[in-house]
């Protein structure tokens, strides 16, 4: 959907939704277990109130399953555009902050002024960030006390927006090694939990096959 004062902007409706969506399964959930509190061992009526909202949940989970699946099939990425976007934004300031604290053994405090100091002079000027110049940065440095060196390179090296993903090789980061990982495990769990449900199927046939027996022997059925 469109923004109701931004013309230009789309909003990710499906995904928002979603994710409000989830927020009723997670209220059920603490439904059955205030329900299920302090109850004692034998049966209890109690538990005929956890039902409704058990297949409430069900049902909520799998509408926005389909929902996801309909909204993830048809995606088409601009790769290109993505990465201009990415480069466009100055989101690779931070780790340039994180390279003084590094090189220059000064706090983050005073690197993320100085950064601070030198997105703000690109963006009132209309500099790109692969526009700044190294006496950008010496200048805002010399302002809080330090007197440092750096070359074009350094510059070009640290503000390069895929050089900086492949510095946060750590659990859950955005490295492409770090997703693949990822992507990996959750198939794995998937197909674990594929296995627990057939699992499950079988017995429930086995179940009704053994009561479809009985029956037939009692004549009832």
């Amino acid at each position: 959907s469109t923004s109701s004062i931004m013309p230009q902007k789309k909003n990710p409706t499906v995904a928002e939704i979603v994710r409000a969506r989830t927020s009723h399964v997670i209220g059920m959930l603490t439904s059955v277990l205030s329900i299920l509190r302090s109850l004692t061992l034998s049966y209890n009526l109690d538990l005929q109130e956890v039902t409704p909202p058990v297949w409430l949940s069900v049902e909520e989970a799998l509408k926005a399953i389909k929902i996801m699946r309909g909204a993830i099939e048809g995606l088409q990425f601009d790769v290109r555009r993505m990465y201009e976007a990415a480069e466009l934004g100055f989101s690779s300031a931070t780790e340039l902050a994180n390279e003084l604290v590094r090189r220059f053994d000064m706090p983050f405090r005073i690197a993320y002024r100085i950064v601070g100091r030198v997105v703000k002079e690109a963006v009132d000027t209309g500099l790109l960030p692969s526009e700044l110049k190294p006496e950008m940065l010496e200048r805002a440095a010399m302002l809080e006390g330090y007197r440092i060196k750096i070359d074009q390179e350094f510059l070009k090296e640290v503000l390069d927006p895929t050089k900086c993903i492949a510095k946060c090789k750590v659990p859950g980061g955005p490295y492409r090694e770090s997703v693949s990982e990822m992507i990996h495990h959750r198939k794995l769990r998937l197909q674990e939990e594929e296995k627990i449900i057939k699992d499950l199927e079988l017995k429930i046939s086995k179940i009704d096959e053994l009561l479809e027996n009985e029956a037939k022997k009692l004549g009832v059925a």
